[in-house]
């Protein structure tokens, strides 16, 4: 596994030595291995690669029936030979991450390409002289006309989800190269840009099966696929159904498997125990770590560094710590990423699924009021009381999600709905705080679907948008940072078309989750434990901010230059961190504030070097 970088001067006048500024680009991502022999050439194409395509063995077999010979065993070589052969067909066929630019000398011509979903980075950058592109974009200030400037669009979309989606970066100048994408470059510098792959709900009428038996070879296709390694290979284990399912598919085969949990030191927080009970039962060889509240501050600070753009994903915290204490064991894990958009995992598609269906009939004004309601009877004390009632909930309360509930009853579509259930904070809050236009682009596309398949429309949506930009740049960029390879079996192509397949009745039913997968995981574990209830991959934000990080919050309300830079209203940022830490009941998200308090330390340690702040 590598990071990949490199640049093409149109001019030629730019007075550059070129060697030079590539080492200096690749030097910037320290954490490069000698993994292959790159750049590999073959006839007059170049290529740099980074990734894996799982189903190379396959596709090398295809290859030779027509007539390629091939002079290494890499899968880098067939995915060179592929598109020497099919061309850009060929990424249609990979079944795998990857990011890529192929030199082609004869044609003059560069092409850059991502995978469909998106695991691997990869950023693009066009001035009049020079293209530059590289896995990361801190390879970027290694270039010495490389002049950044804030993109307050992008700084927008952080304040409403927390990360900066495809293709936007922090710095203006700069693209993400969006998933499923190739781009050519020519000689003249112009650049062109195809989708090879488009997820869209497929036809359901042929999964009629009650028990799901159809999804399961599909299933165990896809995880084993991931398996194969020439290293000892692990997985994360959280304790919930997707990784569950996924050790106890592999766990026949790889009895004695690593499995990895982390934990927190705050008992409501901390579901280790239940990855324990299960890994005993499957018998792997299990590590368990404890998120201690002196590492949260150590982390904190690398963040910046490691992700190169504000990003505010809290559980990005313990999934570093993991990664590194799993690294010490393994150099290849295995993450059950991608499940809940893929199998109608997440709570807001239940609530968008039922909630919807029924409050869209209610008159809007109606909606309105009952949202009015909601609030002040959380502003009030009235909700806090309730919550001190016996066998209350208060995770199904907590002030985030009262919050969200209010707001899906003003919601006036499906998608509206999807937002407002998704975004850290609501509009009227980010307007006011950010002074610059709010950024319609929280989702770009809102696909077509049937009646039956409304949850795999919303998975869709979130496929470009949170598991693109936020859940996979964590868990990436985290491994990444220390050396380990992590892969996504649940990303499988086979496994997506089962997932964009299934009627919603097998995504969500009695009020659960992910019920296809249900069905399967109780032939494989016991029921006391794959029935259990689980909050994802949460952390005891709130507990950390108004604590450890209550001093930090103040000197950024305070801080005139940072307000600057981002085009923030001081006194707005004041008065939320004031009512966060200080108002009883408020209605603040500690998801936002965490999400300012990242921005900030960004701002602090990297972002300084941004010269012009736009203005």
């Amino acid at each position: 596994m590598c990071r990949i970088a490199g640049f093409w001067d149109f001019s030629t006048k730019a007075g550059i030595q070129p060697l030079e500024v590539v080492e200096k680009m690749t030097y910037a991502m320290a954490h490069l291995t000698d993994g292959g022999a790159q750049p590999m050439v073959r006839d007059h194409l170049t290529i740099v690669f980074n990734g894996e395509v799982y189903n190379f063995q396959e596709l090398k077999e295809e290859l030779i029936q027509c007539g390629v010979s091939f002079s290494s065993t890499s899968d880098t070589e067939v995915v060179l030979r592929a598109f020497q052969t099919w061309g850009t067909s060929c990424f249609q066929k990979f079944s795998g991450m990857f990011a890529l630019a192929i030199w082609d000398s004869k044609d003059h011509t560069l092409l850059l390409a991502r995978d469909r979903i998106g695991v691997k980075p990869l950023y693009w950058c066009q001035t009049e002289e020079v293209l530059l592109f590289a896995s990361e974009l801190k390879a970027f200030h290694e270039y010495a006309k490389f002049h950044p400037s804030i993109d307050q669009e992008a700084v927008s979309l952080y304040l409403q989800a927390g990360y900066i989606r495809a293709p936007f970066t922090i710095y203006k100048d700069v693209k993400k190269l969006e998933p499923a994408t190739f781009a050519v470059v020519d000689q003249k510098g112009e650049i062109s840009f195809t989708k090879f792959w488009s997820p869209e709900p497929q036809t359901a009428e042929k999964y009629s099966d009650p028990e799901c038996s159809h999804a399961w070879q599909t299933l165990r296709s896809g995880f084993q696929q991931r398996m194969v390694s020439d290293v000892p290979v692990g997985a994360f284990l959280s304790g919930g159904v997707d990784s569950s399912l996924l050790v106890a598919a592999l766990n026949p085969e790889n009895p004695s498997m690593f499995t990895f949990t982390m934990g927190f030191e705050e008992d409501d927080w901390n579901e280790a125990p239940k990855a324990k009970e299960l890994a005993n039962t499957l018998g792997t060889s299990h590590f368990e770590f404890t998120c201690k509240r002196e590492s949260v501050q150590e982390v904190l600070e690398l963040l910046p560094e490691i992700f190169d753009e504000p990003f505010a994903d809290s559980s990005a915290v313990p999934t570093y710590l993991i990664a590194r204490h799993a690294r010490s064991r393994v150099k290849v894990v295995l993450s059950a990423d991608g499940g809940d958009e893929i199998f109608g995992g997440y709570d807001r598609y239940r609530y968008v699924l039922i909630y919807w269906n029924l409050i869209r009939f209610i008159p809007f004004f109606v909606r309105k009021m009952i949202a009015w309601s909601i609030d002040v009877s959380w502003k009030s004390g009235l909700l806090p009381k309730f919550l001190q009632w016996k066998h209350v909930n208060t995770y199904a309360f907590s002030p985030s999600r009262m919050r969200k509930f209010a707001a899906l009853f003003r919601a006036k579509s499906v998608w509206e709905a999807l937002y407002v259930l998704s975004a850290l904070s609501d509009q009227l809050t980010v307007k006011a705080l950010h002074r610059a236009p709010l950024s319609d682009r929280f989702f770009a596309d809102t696909p077509k679907f049937k009646k039956h398949q409304l949850v795999t429309a919303l998975g869709i949506a979130e496929m470009s948008s949170y598991l693109e930009g936020d859940i996979l740049v964590k868990v990436d960029r985290t491994t990444m940072s220390l050396g380990l390879e992590a892969r996504e079996p649940f990303l499988d192509n086979g496994i997506v078309a089962l997932g964009l397949s299934l009627p919603d009745r097998l995504k969500i039913r009695h009020g659960k989750g992910k019920w296809c997968l249900r069905q399967l995981i109780k032939y494989l574990i016991p029921a006391n434990i794959s029935e259990r209830s689980k909050r994802g991959f949460g952390v005891p934000l709130d507990a950390w901010l108004r604590s450890d990080f209550s001093q930090s919050l103040q000197s950024m309300s305070g801080d005139l230059a940072f307000c600057h830079f981002f085009h923030l209203d001081q006194k707005v940022l004041k008065e939320l961190i004031d009512k966060y830490l200080y108002q009883k009941n408020s209605l603040i998200d500690a998801h936002f504030v965490w999400a300012l308090y990242c921005l900030f330390q960004w701002y602090l340690r990297r972002g300084k070097k941004a010269i012009n702040p736009s203005k």
